[in-house]
């Protein structure tokens, strides 16, 4: 049953005639399963869809503003550097993510620390995998 619903999902996002459906429907569906622990210190919160933008709420436990500011700034751009260069990978081998920037959808993703302050973001677009898929 749960395969039969994934396929009809992935059919719908398939044939989504615009950008901004897919979006809908992709938000909409992952919505119902956050919070999700990606890793023991990031956790993805929330999932929102404005036009053809997908919004990505992460926390980041153990992390509050001011130990955020105790890091040099080589070591936060490490850090933020770390964290994007893995999510570009995943993102970049989701074949339903991979359609989705390629009809124009493009990915915020937004990270905060536990108390609820902007640490940073960043955006994927198609071209960011394709030049991650050229090297």
């Amino acid at each position: 049953m749960r395969v039969v619903i994934f396929l009809l999902f992935f059919y719908s996002l398939a044939l989504a005639l615009t950008p901004d459906m897919a979006a809908k429907n992709h938000a909409t569906y992952y919505k119902k399963k956050l919070p999700f622990i990606c890793t023991p210190t990031l956790m993805l919160n929330d999932i929102l869809n404005v036009g053809n933008t997908l919004i990505y709420r992460y926390a980041v436990k153990h992390a509050r503003k001011q130990e955020i500011k105790r890091l040099e700034e080589k070591e936060l751009l490490e850090f933020i550097e770390a964290i994007k260069k893995e999510n570009l990978r995943t993102a970049c081998k989701d074949k339903e993510i991979l359609n989705m920037l390629s009809i124009g959808v493009t990915l915020d993703e937004l990270f905060y620390s536990e108390n609820g302050e902007l640490i940073f973001e960043y955006t994927i677009e198609d071209r960011d995998c394709k030049k991650l898929q050229s090297n």
